[in-house]
């Protein structure tokens, strides 16, 4: 029940933040950090040499890590 008196209430929702220059960089590095962690796991256990997959995941993971840090420090 309002009253012609009364405000009207108002939503305290934040505007979306505008995209920066650093926004197309974290989706970069969160493609990449996917593709390598697919690419990782079939070399994993497909290929002989687990090794190989084992050093791909761990790129990937650097790849995340550094996307994490841009997102913290911004």
């Amino acid at each position: 029940m309002t009253t012609d008196l009364q405000e009207p209430r108002r939503h305290h929702r934040k505007e979306k933040p505008e995209r920066d220059n650093m926004f197309a960089l974290r989706n970069t590095l969160n493609i990449i950090f996917m593709v390598l962690a697919i690419v990782g796991v079939a070399l994993y256990y497909f290929y002989p040499e687990t090794n190989l997959g084992i050093y791909i995941i761990f790129a990937g993971m650097a790849c995340k890590l550094v996307e994490s840090c841009i997102r913290m420090l911004k």
